[in-house]
């Protein structure tokens, strides 16, 4: 692999004939990785003309699983002015990059094993959630779901303050919609109790009863209890119940 495929991809990577072939390549390299040269040979293609391998060159830091580019990371992801130097762009890091980002960020809190860079991660993605303003909700998105990814030590802060922000209700609603399925992925990795998972489930039942609820956060929450059920929990029965009623209505 190291003497033969890595030689090739970076070959063809430098050709910048295809951008197709280009995204392609950055993707491989990163799910490959134990090469030195990978990183600074990924480096350079985030301030490409095409948006979509700039993106793409974001996202492969994450998919290498590279702790060393977490600063790297932050930096395009909070806009700073030395992520607008890897950017290339003096009048800010593109939101789909920074978008793409995050989701870099999620990778490596999913892949780390260190607490600190797992609280690293959490933090730093929780912080961009509740301040970020920009026009692109998919930053936000996108935060949400690398907070769902995090393995964190101990993800009871982390699942309170999702389910804090899917029930304040000035929240983008399309954003709180993914809040479900995270706090679900991190009740199920982290092995949570059924206490706290019955009270999880009664949130979402909840909302799934509220008609003021938008379809998309009914949705997810129906998936959620799905994941976090077990049919030896005491509130199982009426999760059951809750499902079947929603799916007949």
């Amino acid at each position: 692999i190291q003497g033969r495929i890595v030689p090739a991809l970076l070959e063809a990577l430098g050709t910048g004939s295809n951008i197709d072939l280009q995204s392609s390549c950055l993707i491989s390299l990163g799910k490959i990785g134990g090469n030195e040269q990978i990183p600074s040979t990924i480096e350079p293609f985030l301030s490409d003309q095409n948006q979509e391998i700039a993106e793409t060159a974001a996202l492969s830091y994450g998919i290498l699983q590279s702790e060393e580019a977490l600063p790297l990371l932050k930096d395009l992801l909070r806009d700073t002015e030395r992520g607008r130097k890897y950017a290339g762009k003096s009048a800010g890091v593109p939101l789909r990059t920074r978008t793409f980002a995050a989701y870099g960020i999620g990778l490596l809190g999913y892949s780390t094993a260190k607490p600190e860079v797992q609280k690293d991660v959490t933090d730093t993605l929780w912080d961009t959630l509740i301040n970020d303003d920009s026009r692109l909700k998919d930053i936000r998105v996108a935060c949400v779901i690398g907070l769902g990814l995090s393995k964190v030590e101990d993800a009871g802060p982390v699942i309170d303050n999702l389910m804090s922000f899917l029930n304040n209700e000035d929240n983008d609603f399309l954003v709180r919609a993914h809040c479900p399925n995270a706090i679900a992925k991190l009740m199920r990795e982290n092995n949570s109790g059924p206490e706290a998972r019955g009270k999880a489930a009664e949130s979402f039942i909840q909302l799934i009863g509220n008609r003021k609820t938008e379809t998309e956060i009914r949705q997810s929450c129906v998936q959620a209890l799905g994941m976090i059920t077990q049919n030896t929990d005491e509130f199982a029965d009426r999760v059951v119940k809750v499902l079947v009623e929603t799916a007949e209505n």
